[in-house]
Protein backbone atom coordinates (compact mmCIF):
# COMPACT_ATOMS: atom_id res chain seq x y z
CA UNK A 1 0.00 0.00 0.00
CA UNK A 2 1.39 3.30 -1.08
CA UNK A 3 1.76 6.09 1.47
CA UNK A 4 0.48 9.28 0.12
CA UNK A 5 2.61 12.37 0.14
CA UNK A 6 0.42 14.12 2.73
CA UNK A 7 0.47 11.06 4.98
CA UNK A 8 4.27 10.90 4.75
CA UNK A 9 4.54 14.48 5.94
CA UNK A 10 2.19 13.75 8.83
CA UNK A 11 4.22 10.70 9.89
CA UNK A 12 7.48 12.66 9.76
CA UNK A 13 5.92 15.47 11.76
CA UNK A 14 4.64 13.06 14.43
CA UNK A 15 8.01 11.32 14.55
CA UNK A 16 9.76 14.63 15.13
CA UNK A 17 7.29 15.54 17.88
CA UNK A 18 7.92 12.23 19.64
CA UNK A 19 11.68 12.66 19.27
CA UNK A 20 11.57 16.17 20.73
CA UNK A 21 9.39 14.97 23.61
CA UNK A 22 11.83 12.13 24.39
CA UNK A 23 14.79 14.51 24.30
CA UNK A 24 13.05 16.98 26.60
CA UNK A 25 12.11 14.26 29.06
CA UNK A 26 15.70 12.97 29.08
CA UNK A 27 17.06 16.48 29.56
CA UNK A 28 14.85 17.34 32.52
CA UNK A 29 15.31 13.91 34.02
CA UNK A 30 19.02 14.50 34.48
CA UNK A 31 18.81 18.11 35.61
CA UNK A 32 19.19 18.82 39.33
CA UNK A 33 16.05 20.05 40.94
CA UNK A 34 16.70 23.60 42.15
CA UNK A 35 16.36 24.43 45.81
CA UNK A 36 12.74 25.29 46.48
CA UNK A 37 11.93 28.95 47.14
CA UNK A 38 10.93 28.04 50.71
CA UNK A 39 14.38 26.60 51.46
CA UNK A 40 16.14 29.40 49.60
CA UNK A 41 14.33 31.99 51.71
CA UNK A 42 15.13 30.06 54.89
CA UNK A 43 18.83 29.79 54.00
CA UNK A 44 19.04 33.50 53.20
CA UNK A 45 17.34 34.29 56.49
CA UNK A 46 19.91 32.27 58.45
CA UNK A 47 22.78 33.90 56.51
CA UNK A 48 21.37 37.36 57.31
CA UNK A 49 21.13 36.42 60.98
CA UNK A 50 24.78 35.31 60.99
CA UNK A 51 25.89 38.54 59.33
CA UNK A 52 23.95 40.54 61.92
CA UNK A 53 25.55 38.59 64.77
CA UNK A 54 28.99 39.21 63.29
CA UNK A 55 28.29 42.93 62.91
CA UNK A 56 27.05 43.18 66.49
CA UNK A 57 30.14 41.34 67.74
CA UNK A 58 32.38 43.84 65.92
CA UNK A 59 30.52 46.78 67.45
CA UNK A 60 30.81 45.30 70.94
CA UNK A 61 34.51 44.60 70.35
CA UNK A 62 35.15 48.20 69.34
CA UNK A 63 33.28 49.39 72.44
CA UNK A 64 35.48 47.11 74.56
CA UNK A 65 38.77 48.34 73.12
CA UNK A 66 37.62 51.96 73.46
CA UNK A 67 36.81 51.25 77.10
CA UNK A 68 40.23 49.67 77.68
CA UNK A 69 42.05 52.54 75.97
CA UNK A 70 40.09 55.12 77.95
CA UNK A 71 40.88 53.23 81.15
CA UNK A 72 44.62 53.01 80.48
CA UNK A 73 45.26 56.43 78.98
CA UNK A 74 45.12 58.33 82.32
CA UNK A 75 47.17 55.58 84.00
CA UNK A 76 49.85 55.86 81.32
CA UNK A 77 49.82 59.66 81.55
CA UNK A 78 50.32 59.47 85.32
CA UNK A 79 53.18 57.03 84.76
CA UNK A 80 54.66 59.46 82.22
CA UNK A 81 54.57 62.25 84.83
CA UNK A 82 56.36 60.03 87.35
CA UNK A 83 58.92 58.82 84.80
CA UNK A 84 59.69 62.38 83.72
CA UNK A 85 60.10 63.50 87.33
CA UNK A 86 62.48 60.61 88.05
CA UNK A 87 64.49 61.14 84.85
CA UNK A 88 64.81 64.87 85.54
CA UNK A 89 65.94 64.48 89.18
CA UNK A 90 69.23 66.13 90.16
CA UNK A 91 71.19 62.87 90.30
CA UNK A 92 69.68 61.68 87.01
CA UNK A 93 70.54 64.97 85.28
CA UNK A 94 74.13 64.61 86.49
CA UNK A 95 74.26 61.07 85.10
CA UNK A 96 72.75 62.10 81.76
CA UNK A 97 75.27 64.92 81.34
CA UNK A 98 78.09 62.48 82.09
CA UNK A 99 76.79 59.70 79.81
CA UNK A 100 76.17 62.07 76.91
CA UNK A 101 79.75 63.29 77.21
CA UNK A 102 80.96 59.69 77.45
CA UNK A 103 78.98 58.63 74.36
CA UNK A 104 80.32 61.59 72.43
CA UNK A 105 83.92 60.58 73.13
CA UNK A 106 83.57 56.79 73.04
CA UNK A 107 80.84 56.57 70.36
CA UNK A 108 78.65 54.40 72.59
CA UNK A 109 75.00 54.39 73.75
CA UNK A 110 75.22 54.55 77.53
CA UNK A 111 72.75 57.46 77.60
CA UNK A 112 70.05 55.40 75.89
CA UNK A 113 70.49 52.52 78.30
CA UNK A 114 70.46 54.78 81.34
CA UNK A 115 67.30 56.62 80.28
CA UNK A 116 65.51 53.37 79.53
CA UNK A 117 66.42 52.12 83.00
CA UNK A 118 64.85 55.27 84.46
CA UNK A 119 61.67 55.31 82.35
CA UNK A 120 60.91 51.66 81.60
CA UNK A 121 59.81 50.62 85.15
CA UNK A 122 57.04 53.22 85.07
CA UNK A 123 55.60 52.49 81.64
CA UNK A 124 56.42 48.92 80.64
CA UNK A 125 54.30 47.08 83.27
CA UNK A 126 51.29 49.16 82.24
CA UNK A 127 52.00 48.52 78.56
CA UNK A 128 52.03 44.75 79.17
CA UNK A 129 48.81 44.89 81.18
CA UNK A 130 47.22 47.01 78.45
CA UNK A 131 48.31 44.48 75.83
CA UNK A 132 46.81 41.57 77.81
CA UNK A 133 43.41 43.25 78.14
CA UNK A 134 43.36 44.21 74.45
CA UNK A 135 44.21 40.65 73.39
CA UNK A 136 41.63 39.21 75.80
CA UNK A 137 39.03 41.44 74.11
CA UNK A 138 40.18 40.19 70.70
CA UNK A 139 39.94 36.57 71.82
CA UNK A 140 36.40 37.25 73.05
CA UNK A 141 35.50 38.77 69.68
CA UNK A 142 36.87 35.76 67.80
CA UNK A 143 34.87 33.42 70.02
CA UNK A 144 31.68 35.32 69.12
CA UNK A 145 32.50 34.92 65.40
CA UNK A 146 33.15 31.24 65.92
CA UNK A 147 29.91 30.81 67.84
CA UNK A 148 28.00 32.70 65.14
CA UNK A 149 29.46 30.43 62.44
CA UNK A 150 28.65 27.26 64.39
CA UNK A 151 25.13 28.59 65.00
CA UNK A 152 24.73 29.08 61.24
CA UNK A 153 25.98 25.54 60.58
CA UNK A 154 23.60 24.22 63.22
CA UNK A 155 20.65 26.09 61.66
CA UNK A 156 21.43 24.94 58.12
CA UNK A 157 22.12 21.35 59.21
CA UNK A 158 18.53 21.22 60.44
CA UNK A 159 17.16 21.66 56.90
CA UNK A 160 16.48 18.74 54.55
CA UNK A 161 14.50 18.26 51.37
CA UNK A 162 11.31 17.31 53.17
CA UNK A 163 11.10 19.43 56.25
CA UNK A 164 13.11 21.03 59.02
CA UNK A 165 14.74 18.52 61.35
CA UNK A 166 14.75 19.49 65.00
CA UNK A 167 18.42 19.31 65.99
CA UNK A 168 18.89 20.34 69.60
CA UNK A 169 22.52 21.25 70.28
CA UNK A 170 24.39 23.44 72.71
CA UNK A 171 26.09 25.88 70.33
CA UNK A 172 28.27 27.29 73.09
CA UNK A 173 29.64 23.84 73.94
CA UNK A 174 29.91 22.91 70.26
CA UNK A 175 32.02 26.02 69.62
CA UNK A 176 34.75 25.06 72.08
CA UNK A 177 36.70 22.68 69.78
CA UNK A 178 38.55 24.17 66.83
CA UNK A 179 36.25 25.55 64.14
CA UNK A 180 36.94 22.73 61.65
CA UNK A 181 36.05 20.04 64.20
CA UNK A 182 32.94 21.94 65.27
CA UNK A 183 31.74 22.13 61.65
CA UNK A 184 32.58 18.48 60.97
CA UNK A 185 30.40 17.58 63.95
CA UNK A 186 27.52 19.22 62.05
CA UNK A 187 28.34 17.62 58.69
CA UNK A 188 30.24 20.47 57.01
CA UNK A 189 33.79 20.70 55.68
CA UNK A 190 35.88 23.85 55.79
CA UNK A 191 39.45 24.86 55.07
CA UNK A 192 39.42 26.60 58.44
CA UNK A 193 40.43 30.05 59.60
CA UNK A 194 44.08 29.59 60.47
CA UNK A 195 45.80 30.77 63.61
CA UNK A 196 44.89 34.25 64.79
CA UNK A 197 47.78 36.60 65.43
CA UNK A 198 47.60 38.45 68.72
CA UNK A 199 48.19 42.18 68.65
CA UNK A 200 51.76 42.73 69.87
CA UNK A 201 51.31 45.99 71.75
CA UNK A 202 54.52 45.43 73.71
CA UNK A 203 56.50 45.44 70.46
CA UNK A 204 54.58 48.52 69.35
CA UNK A 205 55.35 50.24 72.64
CA UNK A 206 59.02 49.27 72.50
CA UNK A 207 59.29 50.47 68.91
CA UNK A 208 57.78 53.84 69.76
CA UNK A 209 59.75 54.03 73.00
CA UNK A 210 63.04 53.24 71.26
CA UNK A 211 62.35 55.87 68.63
CA UNK A 212 61.35 58.26 71.38
CA UNK A 213 64.57 57.68 73.36
CA UNK A 214 66.77 58.08 70.28
CA UNK A 215 65.08 61.10 68.78
CA UNK A 216 63.49 63.00 71.63
CA UNK A 217 65.02 62.81 75.09
CA UNK A 218 68.62 62.86 73.90
CA UNK A 219 68.00 65.85 71.67
CA UNK A 220 66.17 67.59 74.54
CA UNK A 221 69.02 66.82 76.94
CA UNK A 222 71.63 67.94 74.41
CA UNK A 223 69.83 71.28 74.07
CA UNK A 224 69.13 71.90 77.77
CA UNK A 225 72.59 70.82 78.96
CA UNK A 226 74.45 72.34 76.01
CA UNK A 227 76.77 74.30 78.34
CA UNK A 228 77.63 71.44 80.68
CA UNK A 229 78.26 68.56 78.24
CA UNK A 230 81.26 70.10 76.38
CA UNK A 231 83.00 70.83 79.70
CA UNK A 232 82.67 67.21 80.75
CA UNK A 233 83.91 66.05 77.33
CA UNK A 234 87.10 68.04 77.97
CA UNK A 235 87.87 66.25 81.27
CA UNK A 236 90.88 63.90 81.08
CA UNK A 237 89.14 61.48 83.46
CA UNK A 238 86.69 60.58 80.70
CA UNK A 239 89.05 60.41 77.74
CA UNK A 240 91.43 58.07 79.57
CA UNK A 241 88.82 55.81 81.22
CA UNK A 242 88.15 52.24 80.08
CA UNK A 243 84.52 52.37 81.21
CA UNK A 244 81.99 54.73 82.78
CA UNK A 245 82.52 55.73 86.40
CA UNK A 246 80.35 54.23 89.15
CA UNK A 247 77.14 56.17 89.67
CA UNK A 248 78.23 57.73 92.97
CA UNK A 249 81.48 58.96 91.41
CA UNK A 250 79.53 60.48 88.52
CA UNK A 251 77.39 62.53 90.92
CA UNK A 252 80.50 63.67 92.79
CA UNK A 253 82.27 64.61 89.55
CA UNK A 254 79.40 66.60 88.05
CA UNK A 255 78.48 68.11 91.41
CA UNK A 256 82.04 69.37 91.73
CA UNK A 257 81.78 71.24 88.43
CA UNK A 258 78.46 72.99 89.05
CA UNK A 259 76.35 73.93 92.01
CA UNK A 260 73.02 72.21 92.51
CA UNK A 261 71.37 75.46 91.46
CA UNK A 262 73.11 75.43 88.06
CA UNK A 263 71.54 72.10 87.21
CA UNK A 264 68.30 72.71 89.13
CA UNK A 265 67.56 75.71 86.94
CA UNK A 266 67.32 73.34 83.95
CA UNK A 267 65.49 70.50 85.69
CA UNK A 268 61.95 71.87 85.40
CA UNK A 269 62.36 72.57 81.71
CA UNK A 270 63.83 69.10 81.19
CA UNK A 271 60.99 67.44 83.13
CA UNK A 272 58.33 69.35 81.19
CA UNK A 273 59.88 68.43 77.85
CA UNK A 274 60.15 64.75 78.79
CA UNK A 275 56.53 64.73 80.01
CA UNK A 276 55.27 66.26 76.75
CA UNK A 277 57.27 63.85 74.62
CA UNK A 278 56.20 60.80 76.63
CA UNK A 279 52.54 61.76 76.44
CA UNK A 280 52.84 62.32 72.69
CA UNK A 281 54.30 58.83 72.44
CA UNK A 282 51.38 57.46 74.46
CA UNK A 283 48.86 59.11 72.12
CA UNK A 284 50.68 57.71 69.08
CA UNK A 285 50.78 54.22 70.59
CA UNK A 286 47.11 54.41 71.61
CA UNK A 287 45.96 55.56 68.15
CA UNK A 288 48.04 52.92 66.38
CA UNK A 289 46.77 50.20 68.73
CA UNK A 290 43.16 51.20 68.06
CA UNK A 291 43.64 51.26 64.28
CA UNK A 292 45.48 47.92 64.21
CA UNK A 293 42.88 46.30 66.49
CA UNK A 294 39.95 47.32 64.30
CA UNK A 295 41.70 46.34 61.06
CA UNK A 296 42.69 42.99 62.53
CA UNK A 297 39.11 42.38 63.70
CA UNK A 298 37.63 43.23 60.29
CA UNK A 299 40.09 40.91 58.55
CA UNK A 300 39.20 38.10 60.94
CA UNK A 301 35.47 38.65 60.41
CA UNK A 302 35.97 38.40 56.64
CA UNK A 303 37.71 35.03 57.10
CA UNK A 304 34.83 33.68 59.17
CA UNK A 305 32.31 34.94 56.63
CA UNK A 306 34.17 33.06 53.89
CA UNK A 307 33.62 29.90 55.96
CA UNK A 308 29.96 30.85 56.39
CA UNK A 309 29.73 31.11 52.60
CA UNK A 310 31.18 27.60 52.29
CA UNK A 311 28.52 26.33 54.71
CA UNK A 312 25.80 27.97 52.61
CA UNK A 313 27.17 26.44 49.38
CA UNK A 314 27.35 22.96 50.90
CA UNK A 315 23.79 23.28 52.21
CA UNK A 316 22.44 24.27 48.79
CA UNK A 317 24.36 21.40 47.16
CA UNK A 318 22.87 18.94 49.65
CA UNK A 319 19.32 20.16 49.06
CA UNK A 320 19.49 20.01 45.25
Amino acid sequence: MKIRKNQRKTIIFLFLLVLIAVLLISYFKYQKVPVSPRYSSLINNYIDQARQRDSNALKIYEMNINRIINEYEPKLNTAADEAAKETASYSSCCAIIYYMAWDKIKNQNETDEYMQQKIRPFLEPLAKSFEKEMNDAFAGFEYELKKSTVQLANDLAAINKNDGIDITTNVDELSKPDIQQALRNLGFNSAGIGASIALDLTALYKSNFGKFIAQKIKSIAAHIFAKQIPKVVALPVIAGADGPLPFGDIIALIGGLWTAYDIHSSQKEFEAEITTSLKNMIVETKDTAHKQSINQAKNLMEKYQVVQGEIETQTISRLE
